[in-house]
């Protein structure tokens, strides 16, 4: 499959946790952005489901970018105003590239 440019329309943010310690030596975390690059992003799912606090949105959804060594499913992608966490992640070709796939995220 070859990618084309128009296919990436979307500017996503790439984050990934980092923990360091503070001043009593207690571990923090904190999602640092490490690069922010052009994506297609395309809906799989969009549903409300229920949980112990009541009914919450839940999209999922997959986006197209250019092969990217640094991609693990620990990360966490931003795009616009919506946060995703990687769910898997899926080669495409000899790394042409790769499909993203993603669960929506509040916090």
């Amino acid at each position: 499959m070859k990618i084309k440019s128009g296919d990436l329309d979307r500017r996503v943010t790439v984050l990934d946790l980092i923990t360091s310690r503070d001043d009593d030596n207690m571990p923090q975390e904190a999602w640092r952005p490490i690069g922010t690059y052009w994506m297609g992003f395309f809906p799989l799912l969009a549903r409300e489901a229920m949980s112990q606090a009541g009914r919450e949105a839940v999209a999922e959804g997959k986006l197209l970018t250019r092969y990217k060594a640094l991609l693990r499913p620990t990360m966490r992608l931003r795009c616009g105003e919506t946060l995703y966490a990687i769910t898997g992640i899926e080669e495409i070709g000899r790394r042409a590239g790769q499909w993203l796939f993603a669960t929506m995220v509040t916090e």
